[in-house]
């Protein structure tokens, strides 16, 4: 180490650097002594008028040094952390000052791990500068709370709950109460059949509490597949739909795929009844929901009218009868049955035919080919004998 050394001139109080190999006068003075790391030195001498050179001895004094402290935590990582106690020997860190040596050194800080060390502070100018990382305490899974947008069956399985730390989220562990959790940002996945999966980030901070998760898990929605049963089958007729109306209304409306929850059903096709519409609970779940229904065909009326194929008019029929029946206007038969019916006119010859009685919607208008009726002259002869 290289010394300054500030003389000044007792007299004229001039001062100077003095330098070894320099030159000084003879005279009073008073010198300063500054060599970084150690105590300032001052004294007071004469140079005497002498050929020898001058000489100057001291013993310098290692100076205390104050501690300035850089402490971080594994997690957030390089955050700084004020930290509540730092002892060395036993005494607060920031509150003395310390000779150059080997001491003995504690650290705590709540939700971190507390540290014991050996430090060396070597002979250097400023405070010395302490450096550690601290090791985070794991804290305790208290509490999952899960709850649901529509309640899951009895016989779907339990939620699973997995995280992954937010560098490495492929690398998942499930998760239970009881469990202790490293602080950290993690990816919390919650997977459970029939619902959609949550993925949210969670930051665990460094605490000395216990840590709480709490999610709500929404219902995937459900594919739905219709079974239709007729009594009599449909010919020639529109195809059956179906509507699906929500207990509680949505924005969203398919009804090839819905939402678990209440619903009122019904189905519709020209020449069938279904009834009143049915209220149906779809439960939560991967697969499809099948609804089963029946169709009843509706019974039908004869229109009492025809179309003659041979000019498309539509022509009244005086009279008909079903196997051997007489039938009035509006009475009604049951759909699917074959019968024998014979149309009367009055001014075109009687059809008799056996038809299938179809489900459809009105009264029964029969297309045919109609034969005029001919008429004829007759004359009567009186016999006076």
């Amino acid at each position: 180490l290289t010394p300054k050394i500030i003389a000044t001139q007792v007299e004229t109080q001039e001062s100077f650097e003095l330098k070894a190999g320099g030159y000084i006068f003879p005279g009073k003075y008073q010198f300063q002594i500054e060599v970084p790391g150690f105590e300032l030195v001052t004294f007071s001498d004469t140079v005497a008028a002498i050929k020898d050179p001058y000489t100057i001895q001291r013993q310098l004094t290692t100076a205390a040094r104050a501690i300035e402290l850089n402490i971080t935590g594994e997690f957030p990582v390089g955050e700084k952390i004020d930290v509540e106690g730092v002892l060395i020997q036993g005494k607060s860190a920031r509150e003395s000052t310390w000779k150059p040596g080997q001491y003995e050194i504690s650290i705590q800080q709540p939700g971190y791990m507390p540290l014991k060390d050996t430090i060396t502070i070597p002979t250097g100018p400023g405070p010395f500068l302490l450096e550690r990382v601290l090791v985070t305490k794991p804290r305790l899974i208290q509490d999952i709370k899960i709850s649901y947008d529509i309640q899951p069956p009895s016989q779907l399985g339990p939620y699973k709950v997995a995280i992954a730390t937010i560098d490495q989220p492929t690398e998942e562990k499930v998760i239970k109460t009881g469990d202790l959790l490293k602080p950290n940002c993690y990816l919390v996945r919650v997977y459970q059949e029939a619902y959609n999966t949550v993925e949210q980030k969670k930051y665990i901070w460094p605490s000395e509490g216990p840590v709480s998760f709490e999610f709500e898990l929404q219902a995937k929605e459900r594919l739905i597949e219709i079974n239709i049963e007729h009594d009599v089958k449909p010919m020639f007729l529109a195809q059956w739909s179906y509507s699906l109306i929500a207990e509680v209304p949505s924005s969203r409306y398919d009804p090839k795929k819905v939402k678990p929850g209440v619903y009122f059903f019904e189905i519709h096709q020209p020449g069938y009844f279904f009834g009143p519409r049915q209220k149906i609970y779809i439960e939560p779940s991967e697969k499809p929901y099948v609804i089963a229904a029946k169709l009843i065909a509706k019974p039908r009326a004869f229109a009492f009218e025809v179309m003659n194929e041979s000019d498309g008019k539509i022509v009244p029929v005086h009279q008909l009868t079903l196997n051997g029946k007489e039938i009035r206007p509006q009475e009604t038969f049951a759909s699917g049955q074959e019968a024998q019916v014979v149309y009367k006119f009055k001014q075109y010859k009687s059809v008799a035919k056996k038809i299938r009685i179809l489900p459809g919607e009105g009264p029964i208008c029969e297309k045919m080919p109609l034969i005029p009726l001919k008429r004829y002259e007759m004359k009567v002869r009186k016999n006076y004998e």
